[in-house]
């Protein structure tokens, strides 16, 4: 019986002696990155990688590995491998494992990549209300007049009415984004034409072509609304006053009665000592905005309501304006522009 404990007692001592002997390394990283892979082989899988001059402790060398411990990025203690190649030993004795602990968790600090700063998604910005600035217009207008005296021994005139189609351009300026003030200046062609062939029986018949033609600088002033941001539609309405810039009447006709010739006459003639050369009115119309870059192209359509009375009385003129004559230009304008 003490012949067994002495032998277990001396298997202890000896057990304790060898483990007084082995060496723990402290080693230090030489190089910039170190790679630690999970077995003694350089095709083994890399398992973390470590940063110049961080301190590992390791108890057990394998021919050029180094058996080490190290935490993955759960924060878990796992074995891993490098290779003698890439670190230097500062000291063959034991440190104290709160220190190595210490060095482990720093270096896991600094060998942790940084989590990427989440940036909060954008929508691309919205597209503004474009702002406002000048503008060059220009286009068709399609005129005619209301009269006072609106037949003839019982015939409609509005049965041989025609339009004028004339021309106007001129430039604009506008204030504000979705809500724009505008006003332009153009030169307008307005008027009206009448065309046909009466028959007055017995009395017999006339054929006749006539032509007015008002030319006007126009001032309109309009408040516009957008309806979207970028290209978009868009509403107008306002007024306008006008300076007549001439007035003339062109003529042709021919009268036929029976048993005597044909009378025929044709001719222009300016009528501006007749005409009141102030003319005004109110304009409605919608549009579209195109945005193209910084020019934006204006598709845009106006009616122009006129309320001003151009027929002016004047005795000293060989065809003398009634009373109760008037007359009032309406124009459809269809416009082409672009701002700038």
């Amino acid at each position: 019986m003490k012949k067994g404990v002495l032998a277990g007692f001396v298997f202890f001592l000896l057990y304790s002696t060898n483990l007084a002997a082995q060496e723990v390394f402290v080693l230090r990283v030489k190089v910039q990155t170190a790679n630690v892979r999970s077995e003694p082989d350089a095709n083994s899988p890399v398992i973390k990688q470590l940063k110049g001059g961080t301190l590992i402790e390791s108890s057990q060398k394998l021919e050029n590995w180094y058996e080490i411990t190290i935490t993955d990025d759960k924060g878990q203690f796992i074995s891993g491998y490098i290779h003698a190649n890439i670190v230097e030993v500062v000291s063959a004795q034991a440190v104290e494992e709160k220190e190595v602990q210490e060095e482990i968790v720093k270096e896991k600090e600094e060998i942790t990549p940084p989590v990427p700063e989440r940036i909060p998604m954008t929508l691309p910005s919205e597209k503004s209300y474009s702002s406002g600035g000048f503008k060059v217009l220009g286009g068709l207008a399609n005129s005619k007049a209301s009269h006072a005296e609106q037949d003839i021994q019982g015939f409609d005139l509005a049965d041989y009415e025609k339009s004028r189609m004339g021309i106007f351009g001129g430039l604009g300026f506008e204030m504000g984004s979705r809500f724009v003030i505008e006003i332009d200046l153009l030169y307008l062609q307005k008027g009206t034409a009448f065309e046909g062939d009466i028959d007055f029986g017995s009395s017999g018949s006339v054929s006749f072509k006539y032509k007015s033609m008002t030319d006007e600088i126009s001032v309109p002033i309009l408040l516009k609304t957008k309806l979207l941001r970028g290209s978009t539609p868009y509403f107008l309405a306002g007024a306008e006053v006008a300076y007549v810039l001439s007035s003339k009447v062109s003529y042709d006709f021919s009268v036929k009665q029976p048993g005597s010739q044909p009378i025929a006459a044709a001719g222009t003639e300016d009528i501006i000592e007749v005409t009141n050369r102030i003319d005004y009115g109110l304009i409605l119309g919608a549009g579209f905005e195109l945005q193209l870059g910084k020019m934006p192209l204006l598709f845009e359509g106006r009616y122009h309501l006129g309320m001003a009375n151009l027929a002016k009385k004047n005795k000293d003129y060989q065809v003398e304006v009634g009373e109760d004559d008037w007359i009032k230009t309406n124009a459809l304008l269809f416009m082409l522009g672009f701002k700038f």
